[in-house]
């Protein structure tokens, strides 16, 4: 073959190689993207089903305290004596975490150790009290049941209606409920959660 017909094949071959190259790199681009974007969904959803919670809680709380109103009201009229109004409770909102660092439960509610311990491992109780489903995450749990759960845990420890949209309450029991699901896992109980390959495009089993 002739020296300038080889030199011109080892152009074009390089210059496919470049563009498969490009390609390829436009390509794990773009799945990176899409997995930011399913990470971000699902983050979403995680907070929309929590405060979806938290609002039913809430309105079942505020019929409670209204009826409860109505009785004092009256007890206060027949006793000739009228209450002083109550300031509105300030509520605490949950941080904000930076992507891929976890939340510091204790040190976000401003809690002595003693304090914390308390109310986790009430609410570690309380979780099975309540029938949430372990083996699910948080997000997917019966809306209905985790507003029973919010209600109760509150009523329990006055202190968690402190946090707007009962984030503290959310956020130990999420986190033992996790915890449970990693220990049972490991011991083949549950089947290992997938795990996305950025590389490969594949789903892989993690233990």
């Amino acid at each position: 073959m002739p020296a300038n017909n080889r030199a011109a094949t080892v152009r074009q071959l390089k210059l496919q190689l470049e563009e498969a190259n490009t390609r390829l790199a436009a390509a794990q681009t773009s799945q990176e993207q899409n997995t930011a974007a399913l990470e971000a969904a699902q983050q979403q959803i995680e907070e929309q089903a929590t405060a979806l919670a938290a609002v039913r809680a809430q309105a079942e709380a505020a019929e409670a305290a209204a009826a409860q109103a109505v009785l004092d009201q009256q007890a206060a009229l027949n006793a000739g004596a009228v209450n002083a109004a109550k300031p509105a409770l300030q509520l605490i909102p949950k941080p904000r975490v930076p992507r891929g660092k976890s939340l510091s439960i204790q040190r976000s509610m401003g809690l002595e150790d003693d304090k914390y311990s308390e109310i986790r491992y009430g609410i570690h109780h309380l979780v099975h009290n309540a029938s949430l489903a372990w083996e699910r995450d948080f997000r997917h749990q019966d809306v209905d049941a985790v507003a029973r759960f919010f209600h109760v845990a509150g009523e329990a420890f006055p202190i968690l209606k402190r946090y707007a949209h009962h984030w503290a309450t959310a956020a130990i029991a999420g986190r033992y409920m996790q915890n449970i699901r990693r220990y049972a896992r490991k011991r083949g109980i549950i089947p290992a959660k997938p795990r996305y390959n950025r590389g490969s495009g594949a789903q892989q089993t993690q233990a």
